[in-house]
């Protein structure tokens, strides 16, 4: 017990010294490099004193020591937060043994020489992944205790998820405001931001936009501008983002790895955004966003439809018609020439403090990564309109949009929408969208 007691002394002593020096030593490196300047890519904001330090101590002592990063994503730890195999089978099918190869991929990325993520990015990320994949274990585990209710005949099956209407274009082509309109239907149901951070048990339709969740769920996403000093503030100038609100599905696939804006920074050549842009075996995904989607109709079943949208689904097209074959997709279009730069500019803001511009080593090459953007919003792009020409017999399933004709007369647009696809267009829905569209008017936070 007294060799213990000494032991935690000088463990102690060595943690205080260690962190005193590195302290005397940032200030020494900070007075010679001069003040921080502001990210000039990223958004107006700066980084937290802690990071600040920790980036020190992780990317200009211990990396360079070492020759890898301060903190990493583990494979062992992510895996110790997924469910026995047998479960995860049940839930997802027989391809959920692809997760593992992404995490592993992801893991290789993140530890190569290539990448230039800061220990503050590298620490993020990992708490992102782990925080995701906690969410994934719980729905999982209750699905499947579910499904032995349902076995024992002890409760009902799910309702199915029928005819949803998804939008599935590319990125920054008006697919979030055409999203927020069509949300407005009385008859729909979209999922909230809140639920896929706490979806258990699923609310009530009294209930979903008011759930005491909704507070806790922001308490945990204002972390952020502790890393990063008035982030969700800047951040919402270009991409609304909020608890209470609508959200797009990407967030309950993000527990099956889509970290659609981190493939896009760790590169193009990178193995986990090869694995990322890879079809073949994504169906494990698929399958848990239908599972999930039937488990929150549970208690709140649509009407009529279910609204649901994510640029993902461009890069997975015969996954997607093949989990929701009756699917009724709307497909927005627009320049290229603008959607690359946009897209690009919203990847640099989300994960402003994954880099520092002020050394070439902690940061991304422009050009590189706006080829990586290129690249992947061509295969997307690509890949969906090959599937089009392939599957004649669909061609009723879809509905194209046109990012100027959106822009002029965004009801007009919904309008046709529901007359393609035989869906109720009423005097309620037309008055929800107008003042939606009264209430969120271009450049409400900031521009």
């Amino acid at each position: 017990m007294i060799l213990l007691s000494s032991s935690l002394v000088y463990y102690s002593i060595a943690m205080i010294t260690t962190l005193i020096i590195s302290i005397i030593m940032f200030g020494v490196y900070h007075k010679l490099s001069g003040k921080p300047k502001l990210v000039s890519v990223g958004p107006p904001t700066q980084l937290g004193f802690f990071f600040v330090i920790l980036n020190f101590v992780g990317d200009h002592i211990y990396k360079p020591i070492f020759k890898k990063p301060l903190i990493a994503l583990e494979p062992s730890a992510v895996k110790k937060r997924r469910l026995p195999d047998h479960i995860e089978e049940e839930i997802m099918g027989p391809t959920y043994k692809n997760f593992m190869v992404g995490v592993q991929a992801l893991h290789n990325s993140l530890v190569s020489k290539d990448c230039f993520f800061t220990t503050t990015g590298q620490f993020a990320l990992q708490q992102i992944v782990y925080t995701h994949v906690d969410i994934g274990s719980k729905v999982m585990k209750y699905l499947y205790e579910h499904k032995q209710k349902v076995r024992n005949g002890t409760a009902e099956p799910f309702k199915p998820v029928t005819r949803p209407l998804i939008i599935a274009g590319l990125p920054r082509t008006g697919s979030t405001l055409l999203f927020s309109l069509l949300a407005q239907h009385p008859k729909s149901r979209t999922l909230r931001n809140w639920e896929m951070f706490k979806p258990l048990p699923p609310p009530t339709k009294e209930m979903v936009d008011c759930d005491p969740r909704i507070d806790e769920v922001r308490k945990l996403q204002s972390m952020v501008d502790w890393i990063q000093t008035n982030f969700t503030k800047e951040f919402w100038k270009i991409h609304y983002y909020e608890a209470g609100a609508v959200e797009e599905e990407l967030l309950i696939m993000m527990p099956n790895l889509m970290l659609l804006t981190h493939a896009i920074l760790l590169g193009e050549n990178s193995e986990f955004n090869q694995w990322y842009l890879q079809q073949e075996g994504k169906e494990f995904i698929y399958t848990f966003l239908k599972e999930f989607i039937e488990l929150m109709g549970s208690n709140y079943y649509p009407e009529s439809h279910w609204v649901m949208k994510t640029p993902v689904h461009s890069l997975y097209p015969e996954v997607l018609m093949k989990t929701f074959p009756d699917a009724m997709v709307v497909v927005p279009h627009r320049d290229p020439a603008s959607v690359v730069p946009s897209w690009t500019k919203l990847c640099t803001y989300v994960l402003a403090h994954y880099y520092d511009e002020k050394d070439s080593r902690l940061c991304f090459n422009r050009e590189d990564i706006c080829r990586n953007t290129l690249s992947q919003m061509s295969t997307a792009a690509d890949r969906f309109s090959k599937y089009r020409e392939d599957n004649p017999s669909q061609s009723e399933q879809f509905f194209d949009v046109y990012y100027h004709d959106l822009v002029k007369d965004p009801i007009g647009v919904v309008k046709q929408i529901c007359q393609h696809y035989d869906l109720e267009y009423s005097d309620e829905f037309e008055q929800n969208m107008k003042k939606w569209l009264a209430d969120n008017q271009l450049g409400k936070h900031g521009r």
